[in-house]
């Protein structure tokens, strides 16, 4: 074979070979299962807290999403609470699971000095699943990377992500971030263990029934005698 033929040819198997190389992660991302058994092959091991109670969690990414899966070492986690902040875009979010059901919290209130409100289900366009991975609970977190901005840009060591996992009954927790100074949504000490100061308020004081009856008569009989002192003789 002509060496020009065999030179274009080379080129032609690497570059075919380079684009191979470059679809596949995103092609088994985008194929992703969103059911709380995390199991899928493109998942990678972010950190794995060992305190108790234990978890795990790992991330996946593709063109439009990011993943978060959470593998925790219970067999039935099901009654625990879980609780998962992460700052976004336009709003910050916090998410609590527990029972099956979830409600969440937009930044821009007074709890813990960051959150508003609780509400009913989930911030709007996250998907989450819960499942059983090799047999301790888990769960998965689908993020459109249009909510969370440039925090998902050189994802998860740009992330700025919380986690709570607390036992059933309020037994034992543990925390990611575990220092307290960490956690993005506490301006301080202060404002985690009370809500913001209000500002003073003048308050009129309360003066009884009877005093204002009393203070009323003698007013009137005031203006009588004044005006009988008036009267020509």
């Amino acid at each position: 074979m002509h060496s020009k033929s065999l030179k274009k040819l080379s080129i032609m198997m690497m570059t075919g070979l380079l684009t191979s190389l470059i679809m596949i992660p995103l092609i088994h991302a985008e194929g992703l299962t969103l059911d709380g058994v995390v199991d899928e092959p493109e998942y990678a091991l972010w950190f794995e807290d060992r305190d108790t109670p234990k978890f795990t969690v790992y991330t996946a990414t593709d063109e439009t999403n990011v993943y978060l899966g959470i593998v925790f070492d219970d067999s039935d986690a099901t009654d625990d609470l879980t609780a998962i902040a992460f700052k976004a875009d336009k709003y910050d979010w916090y998410i609590e699971l527990k029972d099956g059901e979830t409600t969440f919290r937009p930044s821009g209130g007074g709890y813990y000095g960051w959150w508003q409100h609780k509400r009913w289900g989930l911030p709007p366009d996250v998907s989450l699943a819960t499942g059983t991975t090799e047999g301790y609970t888990s769960l998965e977190i689908c993020i459109p990377k249009y909510v969370m901005g440039a925090y998902a840009e050189e994802f998860p060591a740009n992330t700025k992500f919380w986690l709570k996992y607390q036992t059933e009954d309020g037994g034992d927790s543990n925390y990611y971030p575990q220092s307290l100074a960490d956690w993005f949504f506490v301006r301080n000490e202060r404002t985690f263990t009370m809500s913001e100061e209000e500002p003073p308020q003048f308050h009129a004081p309360e003066v009884p029934y009877g005093t204002v009856l009393a203070l009323s008569m003698m007013a009137a009989a005031l203006v009588v005698f004044t005006r009988r002192d008036r009267l020509p003789i």
